[in-house]
């Protein structure tokens, strides 16, 4: 959750609840329930107040000052009453006097007011341009009408546009077509069941003038171009909106068509019990501002955070690079925390790059009870990389992590045998050739009896020392959805099963079942996060303390026998 006092501004509520529900909009006595809790709590002050100074002495000013307090609070019910009436809901559809939700409708939008529109039709693209309050946010919502939302269709630009618009709910609508499905224009936006599919871009933060988004319950699917064009590409401005945060939870990501399935750089990220899959490059990439000179976040941004917790992260055998990347991407680092917790990471043999790739730049980096399953082969866990100056490829720890030294936690992790690249830091690592999955065919990823995922978990989390991350979500507390979305509010809460917390995204019962220790530093090869010295000539690992053996000048020798041997062998 989001530190306590972090900002002013709209906070996301509690992980998996719906997130900026409107209270008025649940009872139409929304005044008379105000009114009724504020004469209650006057009513019990001035009780206490009475009881201090003595009944008998105070009993006449205490009727006075009670029937002050009624007249307060009729007043207080008048006004709610009021305001209440001025919210309008707006009916849209080809049977209604709107016939389509336009830029010129939303501009006119009050706070409280909401928008109904009618499914099973098409309509063209619009902008939300007008401002909701915390309290009284606007709500763009579409109806079903045989079982059919409201297609939202552009051919260019945009196709609905959050233009500087604040407080506002966009949920129950299908975009398609344009080169941006969804456009976050603004700050405090809730995108809430919705459906995005065959844009170039499907949701678009912008850098400048924007601030939190919390999307929920959504499916993207068949997003993405070539490599600068994404399913989800968030940003925030930590400068303009201080605090500002991108939480995802609840939603089903699949079947890129080019591009990341999730890249953000939000200045905090908070991404629960999802299901992503199906990149062409990065399942997730959470990287820092893409600052330019004008940028009015200047040359320091604030430090960029991310919890992930709970998802299912798959790769798949298109996927050309790695899971997951970290710090930056050679435009700009974060200087932040990652915490990974819970998730269940499944990767291709054939992937190139690894599981984890720091990129600079980052400060830490904690990972506990994830699950990395490779389908066969020696897929590395983690892979550091950064540039110099002159833009050569490094991988030395100053040109990746911002301390100038690593600074990695972990504990609890179990990894697919055979993988390689395991951090020194990690604690009580388990490997094994099966997970123990009840049906990985069938994507039914839940530990079955038997698994040496049940009971073995990390209950208590930490991150380096010195670097704790603020405030994570503890545990997971619900589990991610099975490769499809999820109707809003249904996602289901993660069982409290058996002895102890299961490792990976969901919760099984059963027996546990045994797993080999890891030695990291058996699994380091070169370049690896785990910063193993030596290198590799035709598949043999020359450490330093060949190359004292050998010497300066029988280095040469050493390397032509190796070749040799490798000749050999290969005939």
């Amino acid at each position: 959750m989001i530190e306590p006092g972090r900002s002013g501004h709209y906070q996301p509520g509690p992980p998996g609840s719906l997130s900026a529900r409107p209270s008025f909009t649940i009872s139409s006595g929304y005044g008379s329930i105000i009114a009724a809790t504020a004469a209650e709590a006057a009513n019990r002050h001035l009780n206490t107040i009475l009881a201090a100074l003595g009944e008998r002495r105070c009993r006449l000013a205490g009727d006075r000052m009670r029937s002050s307090i009624c007249s307060v609070c009729a007043l207080l019910a008048l006004m709610s009453a009021a305001t209440q009436a001025q919210a309008k809901v707006y009916k849209v559809g080809p049977a209604e006097t709107i016939k389509a939700p336009t830029t010129q409708l939303m501009s006119r939008l009050k706070p409280g007011d909401v928008v109904e529109i009618a499914g099973g039709q098409t309509y063209g693209p619009f902008a939300i341009k007008a401002k909701g309050k915390k309290d009284r946010p606007i709500t763009i919502r579409g109806v079903k009408i045989d079982g059919k939302r409201p297609l939202i269709t552009s051919k260019g630009g945009f196709t609905v546009h959050v233009d500087h618009g604040e407080h506002v709910i966009v949920e129950g609508l299908e975009i398609t077509g344009g080169d941006y499905c969804f456009r976050h224009h603004g700050a405090w936006v809730v995108l809430r069941d919705t459906v995005i599919h065959h844009c170039k871009n499907g949701l678009l933060g912008t850098d400048y003038e924007s601030g939190s988004l919390t999307m929920e319950y959504c499916e993207v699917h068949h997003c993405g171009h070539g490599d600068q064009h994404h399913q989800i590409y968030m940003s925030t401005n930590g400068k303009q909106f201080p605090r500002s945060v991108f939480r995802m939870q609840h939603c089903y990501i699949h079947d890129a068509i080019g591009g990341n399935s999730v890249k953000s750089r939000a200045e905090r990220n908070e991404i629960y019990f999802n299901w992503i899959e199906g990149a062409r490059y990065h399942e997730l990439e959470l990287i820092g501002p893409d600052v330019d000179p004008w940028d009015p976040r200047g040359k320091h941004p604030p430090r960029e955070d991310s919890d992930v917790v709970g998802n299912v992260l798959r790769s798949t055998r298109k996927s050309a690079w790695a899971t997951i990347r970290v710090g930056g991407d050679g435009t700009g680092g974060t200087a932040g925390r990652y915490r990974f917790v819970n998730n269940t990471i499944i990767v291709p043999p054939t992937m190139s790059g690894a599981v984890f790739r720091h990129f600079m730049m980052l400060e830490s980096i904690e990972m506990h009870s994830n699950v990395l399953f490779a389908h066969g082969g020696r897929v590395r866990v983690a892979l550091q990389q950064g540039f110099d100056q002159q833009g050569d490829e490094k991988k030395a720890d100053q040109y990746i992590w911002s301390t100038g030294k690593q600074e990695i936690a972990g504990s609890n992790n179990w990894i697919s045998m055979g993988m390689r690249d395991v951090p020194k830091q990690w604690q009580n690592t388990r490997s094994g050739k099966d997970p123990g999955f009840k049906d990985l065919a069938r994507h039914d990823l839940t530990p079955k009896d038997g698994s040496p995922l049940l009971d073995a978990g990390q209950p208590k989390t930490f991150g380096p020392k010195g670097y704790a991350f603020p405030d994570g979500l503890p545990q997971p507390t619900f589990l991610p959805p099975r490769r499809k979305l999820l109707a809003p509010g249904s996602a289901k809460a993660r069982p409290k099963r058996g002895k102890g917390l299961d490792i990976g995204a969901y919760e099984g019962q059963g027996t546990p079942g045994k797993g080999e220790k890891v030695n990291p530093a058996a699994t380091a090869s070169s370049g690896s996060a785990s910063g193993g010295a030596g290198f590799r000539v035709a598949g043999f690992r020359l450490r330093k303390r060949h190359l004292a053996i050998a010497g300066a000048g029988g280095l040469a020798f050493l390397v032509l026998i190796v070749v040799l041997i490798t000749r050999r062998k290969r005939r």
